[in-house]
Parts: structure tokens; C-alpha cells; sequence
């Protein structure tokens, strides 16, 4: 089964290579990278990547429209490129988001063997906490964020989290972040489940939806959000706006929004001597490594630049206490 992963990236330098490494481990054959206005390294290492043929890197066709959904034009684009015409199923990802399987050998083989056949699988997020983190460390993320808000959260809204899909590559179709576009005419013929296997109704005056209610859809599959990563990662996402295209968002209201550390989850675990042998590899592949480091002391060094910063400092202060909080 060939599955391709759409990325939109911006300054995400040294969260890049285990993000890779973990996709390929599962199962994922192909990489469709779109970068616009980085100033980490990113550029430089995704060309590297594309060079050896680990993924296809382009710049955001947003440069040459000029739209404000950044996003929406890079997606739209990824449908005409060979390693989206040719995949079975695309997934439409972040570099904050990884894919957890949590049955059979925690591949993508796995689910496709055990869930019904399906044309979408939608899966809910688990997002993941400060968790305690102050400092940013180069080491894997998967190997240091184990709180999160889980599937239980409250009530009403608040037990829905986004989703993001897995999709098969039909004309009806359309790559569309969160949840795919499909044409009316063919919604009651579409075979849509959700993170454990269970049929997904799609509501025909509303086949859009951003979020799922949680409870009982992540048993089989689930997307890691590493959202907030640690205090100073944060600092460095905040400053650099997000992906999208739109103006910053309110950091402690982001935060706040995110910061659940409820429960222990160390599910993606299971795929860790797999991803592990993946980093190596790529690690050992011609400049990756150097690129690599270089992503990584220019995060430390922008970081060093807001703590120096009075703005930078009174959030980092305000947020620093609240990062066990549940």
C-alpha cells in the first residue's frame, strides 16, 4: 500500500528529521514538503532531503499567487505532483503531528490489515502538554512528551479535538487540511471511519468538520500533537506566527488551550527501535547531519534572542509555572 505525507513546514528545523524518520518507519513511501519564509535551516535541509530523494521539497506556490490560505494553494498544488497521483492514500500532516499506531507492529500495514476497508480514516488528535519541560532539548520528541489531555476531557465541545485524514487518491476526492472535500453526489457511497474503526456518518449539510468528539476513536489509530513541545520551543513558534499565513495567535490563550496533562500516554513507544533505525539512516545520508545541528543551534540561538528580549522573558516567566498543570 503506497501512502503519501502533505507537509506544510516553516522553521521546524530540528524537529524535522525524526518526524521523517518516524513516517518511514510506519509505512509511509512518499513526501510532498512545501516550506515558505524560513530562516532556520529548513530550507537548506529539506533541499538536502529532496536531493537524495527522502522527500519532494518545493516552495509554497503561495509565492507566485499571493493568497492568504497559504495552506489551501500548497494542497491544492500537491494533486498534480507524480507522488500524490501515484499514492493509494494521502495524509495531509504537520511536522507536529505523528501518526501512532497502537495495534499489531504499530505500521500503517497494520491498520489497513485490521480496520475495514475505507476510503477516509479520520483520527482524532491526543495532544500533548508542556508536560514539565522547561528546555529544549535536540533529543527525539517522542522520547520526552508523555502527558496529555487524553480522550476523556470534559463536556460539550470540550471533548472534541481536531482530526486530521488519511484518504485514498480518488477524482472525488480533494485534499483539504483537517477533513477532505468531496463531492456531494458521492458522500453516501463513501466508505469513512474513524480512529477505531467505526463508521463516520457524514452529515450532507455539513461534510466539513474540523473536530470529532474523542472519546472511543483512538483504539486503533491516533495522531500525536506535539503542539506545544517545551517552554522555549514554544517561544520560537510563537515569534515565528504559523504556517497559515495568518497574524499570531494569543500565546497564553494558545497555550492554555493546549496544556493538558492529564494523562500518561507512551503508546508510540511500540515503534521506537523502528524509528530509531530510521534516524540513522537518514542521519548517515550525505549533509543531513550537519544541516541537521545547524537547525539546531540556530533554534538555541533564537531562543537565547527572545529570553533577552523583555517580551520574550515575561512570557517565558508567566508560562514556566503552568507547564504540569492538567
Amino acid at each position: 500500500m503506497n501512502v503519501t505525507v502533505v507537509a506544510c513546514m516553516k522553521n521546524e528545523g530540528p524537529f524535522i528529521v525524526e518526524w521523517l524518520a518516524h513516517h518511514r518507519a510506519i509505512g509511509v513511501n512518499r513526501f510532498i514538503i512545501f516550506s515558505n519564509d524560513c530562516s532556520d535551516g529548513t530550507k537548506e535541509l529539506l533541499d538536502a532531503l529532496d536531493d537524495v530523494g527522502i522527500i519532494r521539497h518545493l516552495e509554497n506556490p503561495n509565492c507566485l499567487v499571493g493568497a492568504t490560505q497559504r495552506i489551501n494553494v500548497a494542497f491544492d498544488y500537491a494533486r498534480h505532483l507524480k507522488e500524490y497521483q501515484r499514492a493509494d492514500y494521502v495524509a495531509l500532516i504537520d511536522v507536529d503531528e505523528f501518526i501512532n499506531v497502537k495495534i499489531g507492529d504499530g505500521t500503517l500495514k497494520a491498520v489497513f490489515d485490521s480496520l475495514p476497508p475505507f476510503d477516509v480514516l479520520s483520527l482524532n488528535h491526543v495532544n500533548f502538554g508542556f508536560g514539565g519541560i522547561k528546555a529544549f532539548e535536540p533529543r527525539p520528541l517522542t522520547a520526552q512528551f508523555f502527558m496529555a489531555g487524553g480522550e476523556d476531557m470534559g463536556t460539550g465541545a470540550k471533548v472534541r479535538t481536531a482530526i486530521k485524514s488519511i484518504h485514498q487518491v480518488r477524482e472525488e476526492i480533494g485534499p483539504v487540511n483537517h477533513f477532505p472535500s468531496t463531492l456531494p453526489e458521492s458522500r453516501d457511497e463513501l466508505r469513512w471511519i474513524d480512529g477505531a474503526g467505526a463508521e463516520l456518518q457524514i452529515s450532507q449539510d455539513k461534510p466539513r468538520r474540523k473536530m470529532l468528539r474523542a472519546q472511543g476513536r483512538t483504539a486503533a489509530i491516533q495522531l500525536n500533537h506535539y503542539v506545544l513541545r517545551s517552554v522555549e520551543s514554544f517561544l520560537v513558534k510563537h515569534d515565528r506566527g504559523n504556517v497559515f499565513g495568518f497574524d499570531k495567535v494569543d500565546a497564553l490563550q494558545y497555550a492554555n488551550a493546549y496544556n493538558h496533562n492529564r494523562v500518561e500516554d507512551r503508546t508510540i513507544l511500540a515503534t521506537k527501535v523502528l524509528r530509531e533505525g530510521e534516524m540513522s539512516v537518514l542521519l548517515a545520508l550525505p549533509q543531513i547531519q550537519e544541516l541537521h545541528k545547524n537547525c539546531v543551534q540556530k533554534h538555541r540561538d533564537r531562543i537565547g534572542h527572545l529570553l533577552g528580549t523583555a517580551d520574550g522573558q515575561a512570557l517565558f516567566d508567566t508560562l514556566v509555572p503552568t507547564i504540569d498543570a492538567e
